[in-house]
């Protein structure tokens, strides 16, 4: 699956971390849904290294994608269609042992 991450640091006006996801529709498989949907469901991670290489933090969230037939064949069609989600951090966990 293709993907690319990237993050945006926090602000003067925003304390969260956010992790933008964008993710190749093409290479992902879509299951039938009840009211004649389509529907896939992504579980993304991001890890933060320290520059000595040891994880200090990681965050995870998955994408809910859920389209209804006719947007699932203009998908099918498509080339260039992503899912994009944006993903607001509230809380990254540490991977330090206490």
């Amino acid at each position: 699956m293709l993907l690319t991450a990237s993050i945006e640091m926090p602000t003067a006006t925003r304390k969260d971390i956010k992790v933008n996801y964008v993710i190749d529709s093409n290479s992902v498989d879509f299951a039938d849904a009840p009211d004649n949907k389509k529907r896939a469901q992504i579980d993304c991670m991001v890890i933060a290294f320290d520059s000595a290489g040891k994880e200090v933090a990681h965050a995870s969230d998955t994408l809910d994608a859920t389209l209804p037939q006719n947007a699932y064949a203009a998908h099918s069609r498509s080339e260039r269609w992503t899912l994009r989600s944006k993903f607001r951090r509230r809380q990254w966990h540490s991977g330090r042992a206490a």
